[in-house]
């Protein structure tokens, strides 16, 4: 087998084992509480009626953005219908972009390290009892979580000079992380300020203006 399509199928099997332990059994080990209830209420309301702010925070006011909302609304729509709509489909929506964001992660480190030990350091991660309590519940950190990873594995792949067109997929994705909870920032502000870092690096002015007016 040769090695591309050997990390399609690390990469396939890690997402399908990686998805299964976090929903295992979630009808019955689903948690429900006041914010699940109300987020969940909000995805099952029609698209016109999406909220324009994220879930309300504890300091006050809401979140950065509806990300949040957006992309539980979007899961509840494709899931729904084969769940009946009950709310541990929301678990399984955050299970899903959690598992993705693993899996983009782990397919870049295979990509700079051996396999073995790519999918060693991924399993390891995924696996921390931390982790998979908070990777199927109803809440936006997990969500910001998932989209720092894409975040971090999309960086990783840019190179010294990348097309504006993968900076900006890579800042909007680094900005959605930072949208969906404040936890976000630890990532994503990093990401943004590096984007810009590369440029300057190699003394390239103009460019690090340009980046700079592209990512934010």
């Amino acid at each position: 087998m040769k090695t591309p399509r050997l990390r399609i199928a690390i990469a396939v099997a890690f997402f399908v084992y990686v998805l299964l332990i976090r929903t295992y059994d979630i009808t019955s080990t689903f948690l429900m509480l006041g914010d699940q209830i109300r987020d969940w209420t909000v995805a099952l309301s029609s698209w016109r009626e999406l909220p324009l702010t994220g879930p309300p925070s504890l300091a006050g006011g809401h979140t950065l953005g509806p990300i949040f909302y957006w992309l539980l609304w979007l899961g509840r729509v494709i899931l729904g219908p084969f769940t009946d709509n009950l709310p541990h489909t929301g678990g399984i929506i955050v299970a899903v972009l959690q598992t993705a964001g693993d899996t983009c992660l782990l397919w870049v480190l295979m990509t700079r390290l051996p396999l073995a030990l790519a999918l060693a350091m991924s399993l390891f991660v995924v696996s921390a009892p931390f982790d998979l309590g908070l990777s199927a519940v109803i809440w936006n950190p997990p969500v910001a979580a998932a989209l720092a990873k894409v975040a971090m594995a999309l960086v990783l792949t840019l190179g010294k000079e990348p097309a504006r067109w993968r900076i900006a997929v890579t800042a909007a994705v680094a900005w959605l992380a930072l949208q969906a909870h404040s936890t976000g920032a630890f990532v994503g502000v990093p990401i943004l300020a590096a984007l810009v870092a590369m440029p300057l690096a190699g003394r390239q002015w103009r460019r690090a203006l340009e980046v700079a007016a592209l990512v934010m």
